[in-house]
């Protein structure tokens, strides 16, 4: 019933706290950015290329001409970052895969970030790093503007460094829990939740695989079924809330990953080919979903709880 009467259940006072707790984790996440030399870029809404498949995406056309809702700006930053070097975006993304988990809506915020001149590991300290001020500012936020509030965890015991675990390592794990996988699959729902019961703080997933992974991300020159990413998942039942990557910064390297992908005869990539033809450095990426975040720094159910009027797969959008 709440879901239906948002635009009078706003007036909660548990709810007004968590958007109270949202706008400050914004000014912080913003602060965090600002003192360590990013610049903020905003990115467009409507765009020619979607981050994964076209199923996933939200497709319009507009004047005659088809286009999609942004699931996220790393196209645009990765632009971006070859004139500023580290420049960071908070911005809505949009998803149309039919997914009622409680990890998922069909409108959400990122934060995005790329930082040129720099590798996976490089990327894994800096996002460590943020994660350290995130999770401290987080518990003054509760204590100091939403006492009704509760951070389901001691803010020490959650600080880095993480632990990680490879890819191949945790196939071993699951296969020891009795859940059989074939390497190359993807470790997610129900399985990434299985491996996050074995840890009580956040932990590196490293190495993801290749056929999952978008095109932009770098293979591991050890082993090319697999890239050079990393996923944060949270302990308990709050799954990934952050991911890494490091970038493909070669022309020819992008030109057969996109092979590999079907989107070598899109021309509405070209712009991104541009960007890896005129002085293209090594870069990173990473991007983390506000809601996600929001709901595990709060313990909360499910993500539609941390936003005032949640757009969910399978009811109709009111108000």
């Amino acid at each position: 019933m709440q879901l239906k009467l948002k635009h009078l259940y706003i007036r909660n006072p548990i709810l007004m706290q968590i958007i109270r707790f949202r706008q400050e984790l914004v000014g912080g996440l913003r602060a965090w950015f600002d003192g360590n030399g990013f610049t903020s870029v905003d990115a467009p809404i409507l765009t020619l290329v979607s981050l994964y498949e076209d199923e996933t995406a939200v497709q319009l056309e507009l004047h005659g001409q088809p286009v999609f809702l942004t699931q996220c700006a790393g196209y645009y930053l990765e632009a971006a970052v070859h004139a500023f070097e580290r420049v960071y975006n908070i911005g809505p993304g949009f998803r149309a895969a039919e997914s009622e988990s409680s990890r998922h809506l069909v409108e959400y915020w990122h934060v995005k970030a790329e930082v040129a001149w720099t590798e996976l590991e490089d990327l894994l300290g800096m996002v460590e790093e943020m994660f350290r001020c995130i999770v401290t500012h987080a518990y003054g936020v509760v204590e100091r503007l939403a006492p009704d509030l509760r951070v389901p965890f001691q803010p020490d015991r959650m600080l880095p460094p993480y632990e990680r675990i490879s890819y191949r390592q945790a196939l071993e794990r699951l296969e020891a829990k009795g859940i059989s996988m074939k390497f190359g699959d993807n470790i997610q729902g129900e399985r990434q939740l299985s491996l996050a019961s074995d840890f009580q703080c956040p932990f590196w997933l490293v190495g993801l695989p290749a056929e999952h992974e978008p095109f932009p991300y770098q293979l591991d020159p050890d082993d090319g079924r697999l890239t050079l990413t990393a996923d944060l998942i949270a302990p308990g039942r709050f799954g990934e809330i952050l991911g890494v990557a490091q970038k493909i910064h070669e022309p020819e390297t992008l030109e057969a990953r996109m092979r590999d992908k079907g989107k070598a005869s899109d021309s509405n990539y070209d712009f991104v080919r541009d960007v890896h033809s005129f002085g293209c450095v090594p870069h990173t990426a990473f991007g983390m979903g506000l809601e996600r975040l929001i709901r595990w720094l709060l313990g909360l159910s499910h993500v539609r709880d941390t936003n005032a009027f949640p757009r969910l797969v399978g009811r109709r959008f009111y108000p």
